[in-house]
């Protein structure tokens, strides 16, 4: 789901770049790097896991540390294992298989001072490989349905963007503005139905990619000596489909000694009402919008020396997606609720910064109405399993 914090980007490279960022660092950059301002380096290790999907995934960053300028870059991969299975009440064609895929992307991002308290930065991103597994498993029930006919054509996911945005820090200490725009274009598996009648034989092709823009408006600043706020609206337009706009709140209050509460919440709506709704009609929920809204909250305490100890529940729900195609079949999700829960330790001293987690979540999907009956399975309830470690080091 596309809504702001609904999901935590899933962004890696392949296991061993987690050990890359736990060699000694030297006192400066190395001198064939284009920096001349202190960088962190950062890895993380991801491992989830469902009764039927597995994703192993991790990322290495290069940028520069906090309140410095300059350049930085991502390089990541996420692989991901399915245990496709079809369900057999409406699908005779179909069959039960495990379907991986490796996916690779890379960032790069540049920011500018341009006075005393204003920045800009632009950025730009490419992704080869389905960004979720629910993606890989679309795709392969329409290749089992219709990879048999001439007109059928293999997909080729990929997605690139680029954003750019200005910041300025209103007064010294205080609040901070920021304003962006980012564009992002992705290839996604394309819906088919077979077309019947005289000359017939042949398939449909549905929309093989999504254009995203999405504005953001954001602000953050100290309340007061125990508290620090922030703030975004944000206005998305997706690919036929009306403009989706939302908000979102997060706060971290001390209120005494050594305890940090941390809390968020986001809401966002959208018409189900399309530019083609003449045309193509749609299957609108049942209030006529989308919406989706989510809470989270985490409570902190140190447990030792350069250790701190958390705990952070989250909840999310919304009412549904919208299809806006002629396709009897279709791939919208039915409602959905999904609760979490972590626990992690930070460990942070000098240069060094280490985070080790472990979470599980459960998602409930309302029931499948009849014309998304073939991705039943997909759109199954399940518990998953989260274990995860990032290392970050200064330079």
């Amino acid at each position: 789901r596309d809504m702001p914090g609904t999901w935590i980007a899933n962004i890696r490279i392949p296991a061993t770049a987690a050990l890359l960022a736990a060699v000694p660092a030297p006192a400066a950059p190395p001198a064939w790097l284009p920096w001349d301002s202190p960088v962190e380096t950062g890895a993380a290790l991801e491992w989830t896991q469902a009764s039927d999907v597995r994703v192993v995934a991790a990322q290495l960053r290069l940028a520069p540390v906090p309140e410095a300028h300059g350049r930085g870059i991502t390089v990541s991969s996420e692989h991901m294992s399915i245990d496709y299975t079809p369900n057999p009440l409406v699908d005779s064609v179909g069959r039960r298989l495990r379907r991986t895929q490796t996916n690779v992307s890379a960032g790069l991002t540049r920011d500018w001072q341009v006075g005393p308290r204003d920045e800009i930065n632009a950025g730009a991103r490419y992704r080869e490989g389905y960004s979720d597994f629910r993606a890989i498993w679309i795709d392969e029930y329409y290749t089992q349905q219709f990879g048999g006919f001439a007109a059928f054509e293999k997909a080729s996911p990929r997605a690139f963007g680029a954003s750019a945005g200005w910041a300025r820090e209103l007064w010294e200490g205080g609040t901070r503005l920021e304003v962006d725009y980012a564009f992002d274009h992705e290839n996604i598996a394309p819906g088919y139905e077979r077309i019947f009648g005289p000359g017939g034989g042949g398939l449909e092709r549905g929309r093989d990619h999504l254009d995203n823009h999405q504005i953001r408006v954001s602000a953050e600043g100290l309340a007061d000596a125990r508290t620090r706020l922030r703030g975004d609206l944000f206005a998305i337009k997706v690919s036929e489909r009306d403009w989706r706009f939302a908000a979102q709140g997060q706060a971290n209050w001390n209120p005494l000694g050594d305890w940090v509460l941390r809390g968020s919440a986001f809401y966002a709506r959208e018409s189900t009402r399309t530019q083609d709704e003449e045309d193509i009609g749609t299957a609108p929920a049942a209030d006529g919008e989308l919406w989706a809204y989510g809470v989270r909250a985490a409570v902190e305490h140190p447990l030792a020396a350069s250790w701190t100890g958390g705990i952070s529940l989250r909840f999310y729900r919304d009412n549904g997606q919208v299809e806006n195609s002629l396709f009897t079949v279709t791939t919208a999700a039915p409602a959905l609720l999904t609760r979490s829960a972590e626990v992690y330790v930070r460990y942070a001293k000098g240069r060094h910064a280490l985070r080790l987690s472990l979470a599980g979540r459960a998602d409930r999907y309302a029931a499948p109405r009849s014309d998304i009956a073939p991705f039943a399975n997909l759109y199954s309830d399940r518990d998953w399993l989260r274990v995860g470690a990032a290392y970050q080091i200064e330079w």
